[in-house]
């Protein structure tokens, strides 16, 4: 014989049963709320890391640049000390140099009317002039120089005084040192 259950529904439901599946329907919310929890966390590390990764890549690509920014900041530099270095040096040239200007100026000032000039040479300290000229006009010069002492000249010497064949003139060579 095959025993079967008769379900009444006046029967009042046991109290095992009730509390058992409250026991498995809390378990159920535990674990849907665990899972829910890890997909939660799993998504949050997840997103962080991309949000990390990106800008991990910005970074480098910032080091990059800033890199490439330094070097050329450092060529730079390099190439400004030695633009430095090189001035130091020509301005060191420059200052042992004299300044031939004003010698130039001031005899060109003092040179009389009648004399005309065929040479002049400027070396350390000397001024070599040879021309041709009146004998009054070449007097006049050798008198400015040879006579006193000026600011500009600290001795003058007429080297050479020649009477030309073909005409009236003379020649002349003076050297102004200062």
């Amino acid at each position: 014989m095959v025993k079967t259950k008769t379900i009444s529904f006046l029967e009042e439901a046991r109290p095992v049963q009730a509390a058992e599946k409250q026991k498995i329907a809390k378990i159920k919310k535990m674990s849907i709320s665990l899972l829910l929890t890890w997909v939660l966390l799993l998504a949050i590390v997840f997103g962080f890391s991309l949000f990390v990764n990106n800008q991990n890549k910005s970074l480098l690509t910032e080091k990059s640049r800033l890199n490439q920014n330094l070097l050329q900041l450092e060529d730079k530099v390099s190439h400004i000390l030695i633009l430095k270095e090189r001035l130091g040096k020509i301005s060191k040239i420059i200052s042992k140099r004299q300044d031939f200007a004003d010698p130039l100026n001031n005899f060109f000032v003092s040179l009389p009317p009648g004399i005309s000039l065929s040479s002049v040479v400027i070396e350390a300290g000397k001024v070599k002039v040879g021309g041709s000229g009146d004998i009054i006009s070449i007097s006049q010069l050798a008198q400015n120089y040879t006579g006193e002492k000026d600011d500009w000249f600290k001795k003058a010497t007429l080297t050479s005084l020649n009477k030309e064949k073909e005409s009236l003139g003379f020649s002349f060579s003076l050297l102004i040192e200062f």
